[in-house]
């Protein structure tokens, strides 16, 4: 039986493609692990800069 290939499939056999999604879905991981911690330490988007004592650059 031949597997019908979807839209992602088709884009996924474009090389420079493929390359921008690997990056990105590692950037995607990094955040996410970066987010479960933060949760797990109560910490919000303040907390790690008032824990080292520096000032928001905006």
């Amino acid at each position: 039986m031949k597997k019908t290939k979807t839209y992602m499939d088709r884009l996924m056999e474009n090389k420079e493609f493929r390359e921008k999604f690997d990056k990105e879905y590692r950037n995607l991981c990094v955040a996410e692990k970066i987010a479960k911690i933060r949760h797990q330490e109560k910490l919000t988007q303040d907390n790690p800069v008032n824990r080292r004592n520096n000032s928001k650059s905006f």
